[in-house]
């Protein structure tokens, strides 16, 4: 069960779709915002609270805007993906298969227990 380069960033782009309200290809900063509240996030004990995770997204969104046109286009939101997707697959061969997922969680597991 292979997961093909352009699946994950399907599934990556997930929420980019439902945050996309009006389907413009692109995210407003209110957009984007949505992610700060429920399904998206909810408050956990000891976590940042609603206005708390509003200031990380504002941030967040400046970041992602590189081109400074106050959106987000799906390019901007495909880059970290495509990034992290290139860092998953270790043999270049535009697919994450089994046992590079497994050396990933084996590592995220790591991290975890340190």
């Amino acid at each position: 069960s292979d997961l093909t380069r352009a699946d994950f960033i399907k599934y990556r782009l997930k929420s980019f779709e439902e945050l996309d309200t009006n389907k413009d290809g692109k995210l407003s900063i209110d957009e984007f915002l949505k992610l700060a509240d429920p399904p998206y996030a909810t408050d956990q004990p000891g976590g940042p609270n609603a206005e708390e995770r509003r200031k990380l997204l504002r941030q967040a969104f400046t970041t992602l805007d590189t081109n400074g046109s106050g959106f987000i286009e799906r390019s901007e939101a495909e880059a970290p993906i495509q990034a992290e997707f290139n860092q998953l697959d270790t043999d270049r061969d535009n697919k994450i298969t089994e046992p590079e997922l497994r050396l990933i969680m084996q590592r995220a597991q790591q991290r975890q227990d340190a």
